[in-house]
């Protein structure tokens, strides 16, 4: 009895150690699976997409630019001006591989440049030289095509309108084939076209007659010019005119403008003896990039004083040319403005005891907002500050203030 108890126990024992083993084992090979479920990518999920690459094409037909792109889900174009761009979002792109800056300078595109509008979405940006010329967008193996045609007359800039997707396929044009002319008899017929493009010639027919033949000789044979009519090409509809739209300009463009401002100088002297009064000048701003400018200037300030001591009138002249840079904001119809430069001043003061005068370098700074009448009208608001430390006999001097006012300018 004891026996058998005591080998009943340790198959309990073993029994007991074997479920032990397969559960340490099935518990491990879930931990296993678990650990690659973990790693392993999940099926059908969402990868980013990646621009890796812009590149331009110069054919006969004209203009390609090939945007390489993977894993995009839409993109939608819109155009916006001054100056002239056209924009492309892409969404569904995570990163971008491609060089920031691709100079093209071809059928009116100077450069394209992109960038990562948000997590989601890249911007391609066609940088456009005067008016939109016309263009197709097309979605293609690797991406998106863009294309410009050679020759095509350019389209007036298009208003601000609504993103359009891109058609997935477009639609095939069949080419319309005149319907072939009965051949005269005893002539050759005309050629006519098959569906495969190729010209078949009819064989004449039989002469039918119960004269004698006669040998002559052959007239020459008449030469025919057959007509081949060519499927009409599909090209993108022109986008509608705007009226603000920038014209094509010269490689080299920006304003000439004619100013007045209130001038309060900054000198207790100068202000206590002349006060503050009228500065009138002009100023050139060339656009070299599309946001800045240089510019010249050239201020002028006069005034006449009684002098309160001894009764003798005196009169100040203060000249100022100026010379800087201006960072335009915005390039839309209103367009806010900084800029900075150095200035020149030349000062002189004229009383009945003689002539004194000074010249020295100094600096400006100025702020203001630019406002688009048209296509060649502008006006200018602003706000400048102007320093300038002269030796005069009497004692060093600040020929600088402070400047508001505004100008009328023409755009060229």
């Amino acid at each position: 009895m004891n026996g058998w108890s005591s080998s009943a126990e340790s198959r309990k024992r073993s029994l007991a150690g074997h479920r032990l083993s397969v559960m340490s084992a099935v518990a491990a090979k879930m931990a296993l699976v678990l650990a690659f479920l973990q790693t392993a990518p999940v099926a059908g999920a969402a990868v980013g997409g990646v621009l890796e690459r812009i590149a331009s094409l110069r054919t006969p037909a004209g203009l390609e630019v090939r945007i390489q792109v993977n894993g995009f889900t839409d993109a939608r174009i819109s155009y916006l001006d001054y100056p002239n761009r056209i924009v492309l979002d892409i969404t569904g792109v995570e990163s971008i591989a491609a060089s920031p800056v691709t100079r093209i300078d071809v059928a009116g595109v100077q450069k394209v440049r992109v960038g990562q509008l948000n997590a989601q979405v890249a911007r391609v940006v066609f940088d456009i030289e005067g008016a939109f010329p016309i263009h197709k967008l097309d979605r293609v193996a690797d991406g998106l095509l863009i294309f410009f045609p050679d020759g095509a007359l350019p389209a007036a800039a298009p208003v601000q309108s609504p993103a359009a997707s891109i058609p997935e396929k477009i639609d095939p044009v069949s080419p319309k084939i005149d319907p072939p002319v009965p051949p005269a008899k005893n002539m050759v017929s005309l050629p006519e076209k098959s569906d495969a493009g190729k010209v078949k010639i009819k064989a004449a027919e039989a002469i039918q007659t119960t004269e004698p033949a006669k040998v002559l000789p052959a007239p020459p044979p008449e030469k025919k010019q057959v007509e081949v009519k060519s499927s009409p090409k599909t090209t993108a509809a022109a986008p509608r005119p705007n009226p603000f739209s920038t014209p094509r300009r010269s490689p080299i463009s920006g304003r000439v403008i004619v100013s007045a401002d209130f001038f309060s100088p900054r000198q207790t002297a100068l202000l206590d003896r002349y006060g503050r009064g009228p500065d009138f000048g002009g100023e050139i701003d060339l656009e070299l990039w599309p946001f800045g400018d240089v510019w010249l200037s050239l201020d002028h300030f006069g005034a006449t004083a009684v002098d309160p001591i001894d009764g003798t009138e005196r009169s100040l002249s203060l000249t100022v040319p100026a010379a800087g840079l201006k960072f335009r904001m915005t390039g839309g119809l209103l367009s806010p403005y900084v800029g900075a430069g150095a200035a020149y001043f030349f000062h002189r003061e004229r009383a009945d005891s003689g002539v004194v005068g000074a010249r020295g370098l100094g600096f400006t700074a100025s702020a203001g907002l630019i406002l688009r009448i048209g296509r060649v009208f502008v006006l200018d608001g602003f706000v400048r500050y102007k320093r300038g430390l002269l030796a005069l006999p009497s004692g060093e001097i600040d020929a600088g203030g402070f400047h508001f006012g505004g100008g009328l300018g023409l755009v060229f």
